[in-house]
């Protein structure tokens, strides 16, 4: 589960079905998006949550609900995004969507579509993406004993 910004809603994925499910503190309720998604981050606003689809590529869609809108259509294996303040979204990315893979690196992408680009040449295998408040990236490194590594936003 991820908690959105303003600390009132927790987007989660059901295992069932992998739909984007949000339950909403203030409301009491909890309502699906209709999208199916392996990875999610909701936007530094709140008002959106770009997910990988279970099928391939990258996606955003209203937190509220909506129409999905495509931001890059040839990217498979992501396993974290991040959404930080800004308009760019990090994420790992592998040769498939499996937990086991090989390798997974580190890539950026504008948050409005184009072309991703990978960040993180030579360090490989990169897990559990995470975003500090003050902007530092935080994620696990198996190929180094799932040492913890971290990397400035500002740096990238």
């Amino acid at each position: 589960p991820s908690w959105a910004p303003d600390g009132n809603r927790i987007a989660f994925r059901n295992s069932g079905d992998d739909k984007i499910w949000i339950y909403s503190l203030a409301e009491g309720r909890v309502y699906e998006l209709d999208v199916a998604a392996s990875a999610r981050a909701w936007s530094p606003a709140g008002d959106e949550i770009a997910f990988a689809h279970v099928d391939g590529g990258l996606w955003k869609i209203p937190a509220a609900g909506g129409t999905p809108t495509r931001i890059a259509a040839a990217i498979e294996g992501v396993g974290s995004i991040i959404w930080p303040p800004g308009d760019t979204l990090y994420f790992t990315s592998g040769a498939s969507a499996d937990w086991w893979t090989e390798r997974t690196e580190l890539w950026k992408i504008p948050a409005a579509g184009g072309a991703a680009v990978r960040i993180m040449d030579g360090l490989d295998d990169i897990r559990n993406l995470q975003q500090a408040p003050e902007g530092t990236l935080y994620f696990s490194n198996s190929s180094q004993r799932g040492a913890i590594k971290h990397l400035a936003l500002g740096q990238l």
